[in-house]
C-alpha cells in the first residue's frame, strides 16, 4: 500500500469553473516573439498563435560546426529587440566585441567588416546611434541586450545569471550560446551535465514564462558524412534535450551550398525536427555573412535552393 505523504495537487476539468478557466485563458493576448521566418511562426501554434515562440517555451538550435547555430540565434534575438523584447545572452564561447560586431551588423545591414577594428570608420557611430534611437523608440526606453563579460560555464551561475537579467531589468528572452560548453569531465560527466542545464532551462521558461533558446552540438556520428541529414537524434544528448524542448530546430548540413557568383551569400534549410505545439516542418533560409542576417526563401526562389526540387 502506498502511503501518501503530502495531499497530491489536481483538477477536475470537467466543471463549469474549470471551463470558464480555460475560456479566458485561450482569450488572453498572444505573448509570441516573432522569428524573422513566416514559415517557422506558422508552426508555432497554441499559445504561439501562429505568430512566434511564445514565452514560456524552451527551444534547442542545433547544428554542426560553422552552420551559423549563433547567427541564427543572434537573427532571432534581433527580432526579439525590434518587437521591443529585450534580450539575455550567456555567451561560454564568444566574447562581448564579438558578438557586439555581428548584432550591430544584423541590426543595421553595415557589413561586418566595415565594423571591424582597422576597418571602422567614425561615420559609423551615426549609424549605431541612429539604429538604437529606433530600437529606443520602439522599447519607449532604453533597449537592453545583456551579455555576460567575464566566461561563465558553471550550471548554477549560468541560471543565476538569468534570474538577475529577469528580476533587475525584466527581460524575457534568454540565448544560452551553447550548452556543451557548460560540461567538463569524462563522457559520462558531460552527459549528465548536459541533461541537467537542460532540464533546468525547460523549467526556467516555464516557470518564469520566459523563452530560452539553447544552442547545441549535434554528435560526432551525425557529422561523419554530411549527405545525411541531421535529425533530433543527432544532438548530443539528445533524449534529454528533445524531451525538454517545445521545439528544436536543426540547421540542415546536407543540403548546404554557397551562391557561384556571391560566394558570401550561403543557402539551406531549418529543419524543425520536433514540436510540441504543431507540425514539423522545413524553412528555406539564406545566410549573408557580409551582414551576417539571415532571411527566408520566396516560394518562386525554391527551386534554386539546394534539394529545393525535392522541398
Amino acid at each position: 500500500m502506498v502511503t501518501m505523504t503530502a495531499e497530491p495537487e489536481f483538477r477536475n476539468i470537467l466543471d463549469s469553473r474549470a471551463v470558464d478557466d480555460f475560456a479566458a485563458e485561450q482569450q488572453k493576448p498572444i505573448t509570441a516573439v516573432p522569428t524573422p521566418f513566416g514559415a517557422w511562426n506558422e508552426m508555432c501554434r497554441g499559445d504561439g498563435g501562429r505568430e512566434g515562440l511564445a514565452l514560456g517555451w524552451h527551444t534547442i538550435i542545433g547544428g554542426a560546426t560553422n552552420m551559423g547555430k549563433t547567427m541564427l540565434a543572434l537573427n532571432l534575438a534581433a527580432r526579439a529587440l525590434r518587437e521591443g523584447y529585450d534580450v539575455g545572452l550567456v555567451s561560454l564561447e564568444m566574447s562581448v566585441t564579438q558578438i557586439q560586431q555581428r548584432l550591430y551588423s544584423i541590426l543595421t545591414g553595415i557589413e561586418g567588416d566595415e565594423l571591424g577594428r582597422g576597418t571602422y570608420e567614425p561615420a559609423r557611430t551615426r549609424d549605431l546611434h541612429t539604429m538604437l534611437g529606433e530600437l529606443k523608440e520602439k522599447h519607449g526606453q532604453q533597449p537592453m541586450f545583456l551579455i555576460n563579460k567575464a566566461p561563465i560555464r558553471d550550471v548554477t551561475d549560468i541560471l543565476e545569471s538569468l534570474e538577475w537579467f529577469r528580476q533587475e531589468f525584466n527581460v524575457r528572452v534568454f540565448v544560452v550560446d551553447y550548452l556543451q560548453l557548460c560540461t567538463s569531465g569524462i563522457e559520462e560527466e558531460i552527459r549528465r551535465q548536459v541533461a541537467r542545464v537542460s532540464g533546468e532551462l525547460f523549467t526556467y521558461a516555464h516557470h518564469k514564462g520566459a523563452l530560452t533558446i539553447a544552442l547545441s552540438q549535434l554528435n560526432r556520428f551525425a557529422t561523419r558524412d554530411r549527405k545525411i541529414p541531421p535529425q533530433v537524434e543527432s544532438l548530443t544528448e539528445s533524449s534529454s534535450l528533445e524531451n525538454d524542448a517545445d521545439m528544436v530546430a536543426l540547421l540542415d548540413h546536407s543540403n548546404y551550398e554557397k551562391d557561384t557568383l556571391k560566394p558570401w551569400i550561403h543557402r539551406t534549410w531549418i529543419k524543425v525536427g520536433k514540436n510540441r505545439h504543431g507540425a514539423k516542418g522545413d524553412v528555406p533560409i539564406e545566410w549573408d555573412w557580409k551582414t551576417f542576417r539571415a532571411r527566408e526563401a520566396q516560394p518562386d526562389e525554391l527551386h534554386t535552393w539546394p534539394g529545393g526540387k525535392n522541398a
